[in-house]
């Protein structure tokens, strides 16, 4: 079987950057776009391709190769970092999906690239973040230590080295976006990126799981549909818990950690931005962490990490 990812370059292309509009359109009318039988023309290619947390640096090669030299267009929303978006140079769009915006951005998405199908064109769908996952190439980030006289913890700030929330199947849309592409004849390429759920944490110095400390580890949301907390899993000693898109809910997720037996004790880390030049990593408990964020703020997008491997690697700091 042929390897997917060794298309033959691309010929150069003019550097074209277009942000959407918001316009909702009817899916039903995107069967206007569906695949044909007319050889006359190439058939469009597409590929979900995962940005990794937002340093280049952490691109996997086969997604750095499709996005500079593959791609015919590009297509990408406001979480993938301004470095990486710096690296393509062929036709480039960038969907609004702020908050209020999220459904009709995707709506722009989902025509531009069945437009692009249907004219012949390389489509990459890229997507931040979030998302399992290849390492391509290793970001060394060395940790200054600033103490904090709130208690139990502390504050890492990082010296050198943005965190996307998810991969494209990690609480994202890549499921979604593939079953749609295959329904209009087009069976897309998956490129893995660097998920932000593990990364992360790794990034700031916090093992998800620990010889004798954590034998396993689960990745949940803290932010389920209709933006309420979904349900808590139930504690396990030897577990360590990646909580996505926790922060802008953190007070209530804690509370509802508490109910299910959380101790008050448990070591928890927020890494923030995670690979980006102002990351940042909040250390605390259970018990703390509510208070501590209110006192020195917090900069999304970020990472909960609740577990007793959270502390191991800072013990004697």
């Amino acid at each position: 079987m042929s390897n997917p990812y060794n298309s033959p370059p691309a010929s150069p292309k003019n550097s074209e950057a277009v942000l959407l509009s918001t316009r909702a359109t009817n899916t039903n009318s995107l069967s206007q776009y569906s695949s044909s039988n007319d050889t006359s023309r190439p058939k469009g290619e597409i590929k979900l391709i995962g940005a990794g947390p937002g340093d280049p640096d952490l691109l996997t090669l086969a997604a750095y190769k499709s996005i500079t030299s593959w791609a015919d267009i590009v297509l990408a929303d406001k979480l993938v970092s301004k470095e990486i978006l710096a690296l393509i140079s062929c036709t480039l769009f960038i969907a609004n999906k702020d908050k209020g915006c999220q459904a009709s951005g995707q709506q722009e998405l989902f025509e531009r690239a069945a437009q692009a199908l249907k004219e012949g064109k390389r489509v990459v769908r890229l997507k931040q973040g979030g998302n399992p996952s290849s390492l391509a190439s290793i970001a060394v980030c060395i940790f200054t230590s600033l103490y904090v006289g709130l208690g139990n913890r502390f504050i890492n700030s990082s010296s050198s080295l943005r965190s996307g929330l998810l991969d494209p199947f990690i609480f994202g849309r890549g499921g979604e976006e593939f079953l749609f592409f295959r329904r209009l004849g087009y069976e897309p390429t998956i490129v893995p990126g660097l998920s932000s759920s593990i990364s992360g944490p790794l990034l700031a110095n916090v093992p998800l799981t620990h010889r004798g400390t954590a034998s396993q580890f689960l990745v949940c949301t803290g932010t389920g549909s209709q933006d309420v907390i979904p349900e808590m899993p139930p504690y396990v000693a030897h577990r360590t818990t990646v909580f996505l898109m926790a922060l802008h809910h953190l007070e209530a997720l804690i509370q509802s950690l508490v109910i299910v037996g959380y101790p008050r004790e448990l070591p928890v880390a927020i890494v923030e931005r995670a690979s980006a030049k102002d990351q940042r990593c909040i250390h605390a408990t259970i018990g703390t962490v509510v208070q501590v964020v209110k006192e020195v703020g917090y900069n999304p997008p970020g990472i909960l990490v609740a577990g007793w491997a959270c502390e191991v690697l800072s013990q004697d700091t």
